[in-house]
């Protein structure tokens, strides 16, 4: 699932990295976006802030398809190019 969830959002370019292992990533962003958890939740999914400036965490369930994987992403990316 890990490897899913990279190869949907890697090479988008407002993604500089992806970082973690398994199911708990950090989503680096190439600028800070700072209402960006706001706008992925007005949408439908849930991600929070690190840390680290630009860089937000996801930690689906062990029990997420791909399905919803491929959900996620899609709206994820809509939201990032979108902002």
């Amino acid at each position: 699932k890990e490897k899913r969830i990279r190869a949907r959002l890697e090479g988008f370019p407002a993604i500089k990295a992806i970082r973690g292992k398994g199911l708990l990533l950090g989503i680096e962003v190439a600028s800070p976006r700072p209402k960006l958890v706001e706008r992925c939740l007005d949408a439908g999914i849930i991600i929070s802030t690190s840390s680290a400036p630009g860089v937000y965490r996801i930690m689906p369930p062990l029990t997420t398809t791909f399905q919803e994987i491929d959900t996620f992403a899609d709206i994820f990316l809509n939201v990032l190019s979108a902002y």
